[in-house]
């Protein structure tokens, strides 16, 4: 084809995509189009010469200047995403591409201001950026940007406030992307910092506490006395703003030494009790913030110096934490901070057992319930180990009466290791998954009749398997829960059959992948354990027949390609016995099809692994697949053909040799000629 031609059909497919990405109405819309423009340009990657995909990744950089142009912010915001993908896609090796985006992300910065959305967007593509290269170009790109940002980041006027944010937000990002390109600004930042981290809104505080953590780090990896210098640098104006009775100077004075105590190692020792007494008097602070970040700081506090907090600290600031919990607006930080105290300090909690039990069980009644309630029995009960055994049964039954939550599971993981808990946490969260997902309570296989018509569900937990707006949440969790949770020794078989198959065809494609996931695990381990021969013989074969038809007619079936291939991924080596069957074979063989590359590779993979199975159904039909893939590699001029041919012909050979011998002269004849093909991928496929 004519280049021209060629430049001409691409700039206008390229032109309607951008125009798709600035119409879409919502994220989801513009997740979709940037996937198609991903995919259309891998697509020009593969099929285009080196010299040809640099011109057409210049005329992708001439449509993002004439969006960026525009200045509207849903355009920058369009161009914004396909500067990340090209990043993230390694797009942005050559120095030419590099500088290109470099200059797109510098224009963005300078109108980030604006919005937060771009401000955001602006500094996770610039970290990545900086992350991809090394050398001059990155170190001057991070020296133009600290320059700046570090300026923004020290202006008082409060007309700048969205300057600083944007500083904060670069900031970061260049620390943990190129920590030896800034370490140069380190000083600058710690001095610049201040004015920002005291300032009036929040979110620019947490933003910069955010960089000075980053910067921190660098900090940590350098020379003892340096670092030292640094540290009371900070340490120094954290206290100052202590003094200064202002929720302003107060917040962004404790976010600093917060971050001190996470990485200052053993400095924070020498002034330990100041630290202390300078945090946690402001712990009946008349501002919420305020008071939500002492008891945050109340674990780091523990972790930087366990002896002297111990005998110093540790009563009054569990009473504290316990009186706190009476507060809604504290509450789920104080059961965050009471967890993480207990695991920093172990075995000393052990004589607050009862107290904090018993604030827990306030915090799973239905009245007052609180998630983080659950995450703070399972951090307590790691802690303390078996001390907690005698504390739990009405726990548990609070926590169950709550319903299905995505912190039930691992705290029911772990409380499940105490002795005599294993069989009676499985059978009451097989009651509550089962109670989701089927509307009715587990009962195991052969119960009779009259033992089912005298169970009956909770009325709370019946209320939670209603319809709502977030169902489709708890069922793709229920079936997660279901797939992962240690079920040993419970056979689920039945379970698979009558429960979870349904939602193999339900509306939704995650929960269609979900159940197909679970499905597979299941049938594989229908008793748990992690090393089971799936059986091939009684009921359970059956059971396990007709669940893999199911899964293998959605395989090659279902409308969502990310459902196919979830199914087909699934289906490894333990199944073998079942797919070398002649009906479950000819589902493969259908696979063989699919318009999607990646299904048909997964296909050939599982057909010559089968092969050894059932070689005369097998390989009569892979036979013909190795003629027609070394045709189409020899005739086509199509340079994704060429590569996708290439591709399978060398998965047929590398799964089946016996069958591959007497072709052997033939096929070599094939690859050959490719090997010095213009497209370095076709090369790489002919080689395997």
């Amino acid at each position: 084809m004519d280049s021209s031609l060629e430049q001409s059909i691409w700039s206008s497919s390229l032109r309607k995509l951008l125009h798709d990405l600035q119409e879409a109405e919502n994220d989801s819309s513009r997740e979709d189009v940037v996937c198609t423009l991903g995919e259309y340009i891998a697509a020009q990657d593969r099929e285009l010469s080196a010299e040809a995909f640099a011109l057409f990744l210049r005329d992708v950089n001439t449509e993002i200047i004439q969006v960026l142009v525009k200045g509207l912010l849903v355009h920058m915001e369009a161009a914004l995403l396909i500067i990340s993908f090209l990043i993230r896609s390694d797009y942005a090796n050559s120095s030419e591409q590099f500088v290109q985006l470099a200059n797109f992300l510098k224009k963005c910065i300078a109108c980030s201001p604006t919005n937060d959305t771009i401000m955001a967007t602006s500094a996770t593509a610039l970290g990545q950026l900086v992350s991809k290269q090394s050398g001059v170009l990155v170190s001057e790109l991070v020296e133009f940007e600290a320059k700046r940002t570090l300026e923004w980041l020290s202006e008082p006027n409060a007309r700048y406030e969205q300057r600083r944010q944007a500083a904060a937000l670069v900031l970061k990002e260049l620390a943990e992307n190129a920590p030896t390109n800034f370490f140069p600004y380190v000083s600058q930042f710690l001095q610049a910092m201040w004015v920002s981290l005291r300032d009036p809104k929040q979110h620019i505080r947490l933003g910069t506490c955010s960089a000075l953590e980053a910067v921190l780090q660098i900090v940590a990896r350098r020379e003892k006395t340096l670092k030292n210098e640094w540290y009371d640098t900070v340490l120094e104006q954290a206290f100052q703003g202590l003094k200064v009775n202002t929720v302003d100077q107060v917040h962004g004075s404790l976010l600093a030494l917060g971050e001190l105590l996470k990485s200052s190692d053993k400095f924070i020792e020498g002034c330990f009790r100041d630290v202390c007494e300078g945090i946690i008097k402001f712990k009946d602070h008349r501002d919420k913030l305020i008071r939500r970040t002492v008891i945050s700081l109340i674990p780091s506090l523990a972790s930087a110096h366990p002896e002297i907090f111990v005998l110093n600290y540790l009563h009054g600031c569990i009473n504290m934490l316990i009186s706190s919990l009476k507060r809604d607006s504290d509450k789920s930080v104080s059961f965050v901070a009471l967890g993480n105290l207990a695991l920093q300090l172990r075995g000393n909690v052990q004589p607050y057992l009862d107290s904090i039990v018993g604030v827990i069980k306030i915090g799973l009644m239905k009245r007052s319930f609180c998630k983080e309630a659950i995450t703070c029995l399972s951090m307590i009960s790691q802690a303390v180990g078996s001390a907690i055994v005698p504390h739990l049964n009405e726990p548990l039954d609070l926590m169950f009466d709550a319903g299905l939550n995505p912190q039930l599971p691992s705290c029911l993981s772990e409380l499940m290791h105490h002795k005599g808990y294993r069989r009676k946490i499985q059978t009451r969260l097989l009651d509550l998954l089962s109670l989701v997902l089927c509307g009715k309570p587990y009962y195991h296989p052969g119960t009779p009749q009259s033992f089912k018509s005298k169970k009956r569900a909770p009325s709370s937990l019946a209320q939670s398997s209603g319809a709502d707006s977030s169902r489709p949440v708890v069922v793709k969790l229920a079936l997660e829960t279901l797939g992962s949770f240690d079920f040993s020794p419970h056979n689920l078989l039945q379970f698979v059959e009558q429960g979870i198959v349904k939602y193999l065809h339900d509306d939704l494609v995650e929960i269609r992948q979900q159940a197909a996931v679970t499905c597979t695990h299941l049938i594989s381990h229908p008793c748990g354990g992690a090393h089971q021969e799936v059986s091939t013989r009684g009921h359970a074969a059956a059971v396990i027949g007709r669940t893999l038809q199911t899964l293998l007619a959605i395989g090659i079936a279902d409308t969502a390609p990310a459902m196919r291939e979830t199914v087909l991924s699934s289906l490894d080596s333990r199944f073998d016995r079942y797919l070398a069957q002649a009906d479950s074979l000819k589902c493969l063989f259908y696979a063989l099809n699919d318009e999607v590359f990646r299904i048909r590779e997964l296909a050939v993979i599982m057909l010559g692994r089968l092969a050894e199975r059932n070689p005369a159904y097998v390989l009569p039909s892979l036979r013909k697949t190795l003629l027609k893939l070394r045709t189409q590699l020899q005739v086509t001029s199509d340079t994704r053909n060429k590569e996708e041919s290439a591709r399978l012909l060398s998965l047929v050979v590398r799964a089946s040799h016996n069958m591959v011998r007497p072709y052997a002269d033939p096929l070599m004849e094939v690859p050959i000629p490719h090997l010095s093909d213009e497209n370095p991928r076709v090369t790489s496929c002919c080689l395997e």
